[in-house]
């Protein structure tokens, strides 16, 4: 799965919805008491979802699906039979939950359209002029971005504990990207983790951690980088923290 041109693709196709939205606003031929009058009337959230925005998130989403299945397929070839439904209800759950922060950032960006179509409006902004002033507020902001991009690696690790819980010798390594973006722990144990990995209690107690605060030195380009390596513990979940593009990966 590459998880970096699913968020990518995803992203850009958000800004091709908010394009389309701010088109719609802007290409009408109202005056401008005509237009105050349909900015109380809109809904721009129901706007953004009838031009296209649910679905992006419904296509996202099975993203998520497919990690649990793969996972599930995973556990089997294992033999190991005995994952419960409240297992698998919970990452359901917890689907859910980042489907509706995604839809709350649209929702939150249409609330400050409006904010801003009206502040204009009030002003006395020629028309004209608006489009310019309301593709200023971006829907594809931040957080946005911070949820997409680290979104499928966070759950595929989620999932892998919650999966593989009642299994505690199943053994890890760490897996993933290996190029110049890496952070120096997550090289270091990329490169000195032993062949045979760690059960999750390990890496939980500090296996990894212990290859980072030995070997991160070889990968650090500045005291930075290497002051910031040292600076949480490596975990099973976390991985090498914020916005970390591994998974541990079990040995099979």
């Amino acid at each position: 799965m590459n998880e970096e041109k699913i968020s990518r693709d995803l992203l850009n196709d958000i800004e091709k919805v908010r394009t389309q939205l701010i088109n719609r606003i802007s290409k009408g031929n109202f005056s401008q008491t005509e237009i105050a009058q349909l900015v109380g009337q809109i809904d721009f959230f129901e706007e953004l979802k009838s031009l296209g925005y649910g679905d992006l998130l419904e296509d996202y989403f099975k993203n998520y699906e497919q990690v649990i299945i793969d996972l599930k397929k995973q556990a089997d070839s294992l033999g190991i039979r005995n994952i419960t439904g409240t297992s698998l209800a919970s990452l359901d759950s917890f689907i859910d939950v980042k489907f509706s922060e995604l839809l709350g950032q649209a929702d939150q960006y249409s609330k400050q359209l409006k904010s801003e179509l009206l502040k204009h409006i009030i002003a006395g902004t020629p028309l004209n002029e608006i489009a310019d002033n309301l593709n200023e507020i971006p829907l594809t902001n931040t957080q946005l971005r911070v949820a997409v991009n680290k979104g499928i690696s966070e759950f595929e690790r989620i999932g892998t504990a919650k999966i593989f819980e009642d299994e505690p010798d199943i053994r890890y390594k760490l897996e993933g990207v290996d190029d110049n973006r890496n952070r120096p722990a997550c090289d270091a144990v990329l490169r000195y983790q032993p062949k045979e990995g760690f059960t999750k209690a390990e890496i939980d107690a500090g296996s990894w951690t212990k290859i980072v605060i030995e070997h991160a030195k070889e990968f650090a380009k500045s005291s930075s980088e290497m002051e910031q390596a040292l600076k949480n513990p490596y975990s099973f979940v976390k991985c090498g923290g914020f916005n970390c593009r591994h998974r541990p990966r079990v040995i099979e």
